[in-house]
């Protein structure tokens, strides 16, 4: 098992998740206050079960004995119109699906690490998507070259 894979790939997703998951914290209360209650409120719950995911992946990152960074947040543009946020964070999701695939690859000789990855993955739970305000190299984005991608997991049915 690579130790230090691990870790990396681990602090990637939680880099790129808390970014995700306060982007649907700040959407879902831009579209709260916008009068799109309902919407609001499930995006909002969406930051709280993806900050439970990074919860996970910090938990494994100090099991592994690895240190937790916290890493800059990107500036990401919002998007007033319910409707093309809704577009724009479903095409975010399906381009976020090939890297975390990927990952899942790279961490196949950890169980552990791989079977939380496998948790967080949307094979392992059919409503749940991951999205990627970016999708830059993992490699590029793991040694600091380029802004790790923001991913988030929830559910696309809203």
């Amino acid at each position: 098992m690579d130790k230090n894979k691990s870790i990396e790939t681990l602090q990637f997703f939680t880099t790129g998740l808390s970014n995700g998951a306060f982007v649907h914290k700040v959407q879902g209360q831009m579209l709260k206050s916008a009068g799109f209650t309902k919407l609001g409120e499930k995006y909002i719950s969406h930051y709280d079960e993806e900050m439970g995911w990074v919860t996970k992946f910090i938990d494994r990152i100090l099991d592994l004995g690895g240190e937790v960074k916290v890493e800059d947040r990107p500036a990401t543009q919002l998007v007033a119109d319910p409707v093309e946020y809704v577009k724009c964070d479903l095409q975010r999701q399906n381009e976020g699906l090939e890297v975390l695939r990927k990952c899942l690859a790279e961490v196949c000789d950890d169980p552990t690490t791989y079977d939380i990855l496998k948790g967080f993955s949307p094979s392992s739970n059919i409503s749940s998507r991951v999205s990627a305000n970016s999708l830059p190299n993992k490699e590029a984005s793991l040694h600091g070259n380029t802004a790790p991608p923001d991913l988030s997991i929830h559910n696309p049915n809203i």
